[in-house]
């Protein structure tokens, strides 16, 4: 698919879309994501939205109860997922790229490439250039924060996750950080010998 998204389902399984491709485009910036990801699952976001539907949907059954025309149940439906269900996913959002960053960072990729990926996204959306991310709601309306949102919070994570990428003066991180830079060298390789854009078929995953 030419749609820029990664998400998790519950059972831990995680998904990257083959349109990502055109924003993740090196190691680190995949790992970035994937790091996103798998925050998710360590938070424990997914049950957390099951908990909360479930909450939402007693409170629903108990206006319905006291009002068999609906009428309450037309006002708190729309006012829940405005005031409460869009926030709380906008926060675990959040709380997903902050752990993500962190444990990119501990796995010796550039903490720095997260915000890359974001940086390519709204410049896409705001040239027009990718019509799905042009077309994002406003953030209030949202389950995710807005680009320019993310890549600010990230600006404020970075120094905590750069010390942790450089510890012992990059002794921890040297040997996988060669290995990662031959792989993007091989991949850049073959994107120039094969003439596309390589970024769908990655040769080095």
């Amino acid at each position: 698919t030419d749609q820029a998204n990664a998400f998790v389902l519950p059972g831990n399984h995680v998904f990257f879309l083959s349109g990502m491709f055109k924003y993740a485009r090196t190691e680190d910036e995949i790992g970035g994501i994937l790091g996103h990801e798998m925050a998710h699952n360590l938070a424990r976001h997914q049950g957390e939205k099951i908990s909360s539907t479930a909450v939402v949907g007693v409170l629903a059954r108990l206006l319905l109860f006291l009002d068999p025309t609906g009428g309450y149940l037309l006002v708190f439906l729309p006012a829940s997922e405005l005031f409460s269900e869009l926030p709380n996913s906008r926060s675990q959002e959040t709380e997903a790229d902050n752990i993500g960053m962190y444990l990119a960072a501990k796995a010796c990729y550039d903490p720095e490439a997260l915000g890359r990926v974001f940086r390519r996204m709204d410049q896409a959306g705001s040239d027009g250039s990718d019509q799905n991310l042009a077309l994002k709601p406003p953030e209030f309306l949202s389950t995710h924060p807005s680009d320019e949102t993310r890549i600010n919070n990230m600006k404020k994570w970075l120094p905590r996750d750069k010390k942790i990428f450089h510890q012992d003066e990059g002794e921890r991180c040297r040997a996988l950080r060669r290995q990662i830079d031959m792989g993007n060298r091989i991949f850049q390789a073959g994107t120039a010998n094969s003439g596309s854009d390589g970024l769908r078929h990655p040769r080095w995953i």
